[in-house]
């Protein structure tokens, strides 16, 4: 069965989305690599745009670094090319034993 014309028009609007938000998410492992050293590997990561700022995003979550977790955070700006507005990374704190 053929999609509606509703929902047509609902993924023509969703596709640059995701597009926009797997490019921000690649980006921003870029910078964790270039941070880190070497390979990571992302234990999770959310990727979201900014409300009410046109073509930002925030990709942040947690990763296994050298010395144990770690948290991330990048807003990214997107454009001709995707520009880093702020980076943060820091040990995510241990649980209470």
């Amino acid at each position: 069965m053929p999609p509606s014309h509703v929902q047509a028009d609902l993924v023509a609007e969703t596709t640059p989305d995701l597009v926009a938000a797997e490019q921000a998410r690649l980006t921003c492992l870029q910078f964790l690599h270039v941070r880190l050293g070497g390979k990571i590997a992302p234990i999770s990561m959310e990727t979201r745009p900014v409300p009410h700022r046109e073509q930002q995003w925030l990709v942040d979550g947690n990763v296994k670094g050298p010395e144990g977790p770690l948290l991330f955070a990048c807003h990214l700006q997107q454009g001709a090319r995707w520009e880093l507005l702020n980076f943060s990374l820091w040990a995510a704190p241990t649980p209470p034993a």
